[in-house]
């Protein structure tokens, strides 16, 4: 499999999904790891040290356009903090792009865990406030008709 790690866009994030360790386990295992040019600069994380642990480093758009899995930060489980490990997360998304995918997954987990235990609502909220309420820049519904009849109201006529 074909994992992508990118680097994080969020503002005042610097964390990476993975570190040098993880990304040895993971081509040990047969994956390969293509990383993002400065994904982890913010932790402290060279490019060269994730090429040594067998990471190819790569371009944004090569990354998310050849990967098979996209690894990201976890924020809702960081920011809930305690235990979440009894949950089982089955995701299955359709449509969108990649990254759009991998925030509509992130919703959805903060939604669920926010049902599950409503005082993290308030934590999410103050965070990101995008994690619970929907993005304002959604595609616009489709206008009513101006006549109740169609567009095919009158026959058409023609004038040879």
């Amino acid at each position: 499999m074909r994992v992508g790690i990118p680097r994080e866009i969020k503002s005042d994030e610097y964390r990476v999904a993975t570190v040098p360790s993880a990304v040895r386990a993971f081509t040990g295992a047969g994956h390969e790891i293509l990383v993002e040019h400065g994904a982890g600069l913010g932790s402290g994380i060279t490019d060269a040290e994730l090429q040594a642990a067998g990471a190819r480093l790569c371009e944004r758009a090569e990354l998310f356009a050849t990967s098979d899995m996209i690894m990201k930060v976890k924020e809702p489980f960081l920011i809930a903090g305690g235990d979440f490990s009894g949950y089982d997360i089955n995701v299955s998304v359709r449509g969108g792009g990649r990254i759009g995918q991998a925030e509509a997954i992130k919703v959805a987990i903060a939604s669920g865990m926010a049902k599950i235990n409503p005082s993290l609502a308030a934590k999410f909220l103050a965070y990101d406030r995008n994690l619970l309420v929907a993005d304002p820049r959604r595609t616009e519904p489709h206008k009513p008709p101006r006549s109740s009849k169609g567009a095919r109201r009158h026959k058409q006529r023609s004038k040879r």
